[in-house]
């Protein structure tokens, strides 16, 4: 559902209801004026779907990244390290504009809509653990030890606005007035450390401590 407003024009292009109010279209509604060029109709009411279906213009896209890596090191026998490194990013970005356009015949719209959009999520994860393992007359110890670090950002930017001169130049920067603007930047991050030590004699007599 896609919804563009004018205060100038007083008028809403509203995609879905077009196309809801087409059904009960009159079978004698002009189609095509005599030039053969598509006839509007009054889109607030009996719009020609066919005319506004393909007026607007716009672009979406996602960009998405994943990495993840992770090792294993044996130090000593009964001393292992195992880090962790992990990367998810997301980007998405958009833009729309709608030009200049009949509602109902001899009546243009001037309004010319734009709206744009950014936004960017960036997740970083690190965790280290250092393991040691030792046996001895009965004598079972398990030391662990480690850290984690997470970050996690946000940024997002928004603007729209209206009142270009020209239908040639569909971006944000040729509109005359500025509807809106707004934007966020976040963070939020953690850092922990961690430690466990298990103690058992024969596997009968137990003790641990995080």
């Amino acid at each position: 559902r896609t919804v563009y407003t004018s205060s100038k024009n007083r008028s809403v292009y509203d995609i879905t209801n077009i196309f809801f109010r087409a059904a009960g279209l009159a079978p004698t509604a002009k189609y095509t004026f005599e030039d053969g060029s598509l006839a509007p109709g009054d889109k607030m009411s009996t719009g020609n779907p066919a005319y506004y279906l393909n007026k607007m213009r716009g672009k979406n896209s996602n960009g998405n990244l994943t990495i993840t890596i992770n090792g294993y090191w044996e130090i000593l026998p009964g001393l292992s390290f195992n880090p962790q490194f992990s990367l998810w990013k997301e980007t998405a970005d958009n833009y729309s504009f709608m030009p200049s356009y009949l509602n109902g015949v001899k009546n243009w719209n001037t309004t010319r809509q734009a709206s744009s959009s950014y936004n960017k999520w960036t997740q970083t994860q690190v965790d280290a653990i250092l393991t040691y393992k030792k046996g001895f007359n009965g004598h079972n110890i398990d030391l662990t030890g480690g850290f984690s670090y997470f970050d996690k950002t946000s940024y997002a930017f928004y603007a729209g606005g209206k009142d270009a001169l020209t239908d040639l130049i569909p971006t944000l920067n040729a509109s005359s007035t500025y509807s809106y603007m707004s934007g966020n930047d976040s963070e939020y991050l953690m850092f922990s450390y961690f430690g466990r030590i298990n103690y058992d004699y024969k596997h009968r007599y137990l003790f641990s401590a995080n």
